[in-house]
């Protein structure tokens, strides 16, 4: 979603999450976004994070938002 529609994301670590390091990485390669570590998270410190994130230049790759007929098309091709 972040990326489709070019908004910056303010993200926690998801270890638990096997797809974490590459939405991470995703993130990182194709739009803007930082991390959030847990403990400023639950402990509401979460002022800096944002300022820094909205101060941080945006920087965005296009990518393709047809995935939905992409599949369509492999479905009914099979």
């Amino acid at each position: 979603e972040c990326l489709a529609n070019r908004r910056k994301l303010l993200y926690l670590p998801r270890e638990d999450f096997t797809e974490t390091p590459v939405l991470v990485e995703g993130l990182k390669r194709l739009g803007t976004g930082a991390m959030m570590p847990r403990e400023d998270f639950f402990a509401g410190r979460w002022r800096r994070h944002l300022e820094d994130l909205l101060a941080a230049p945006g920087r965005w790759t296009d990518i393709a938002l047809n995935g939905d007929e992409v599949i369509a098309r492999r479905l009914l091709a099979s």
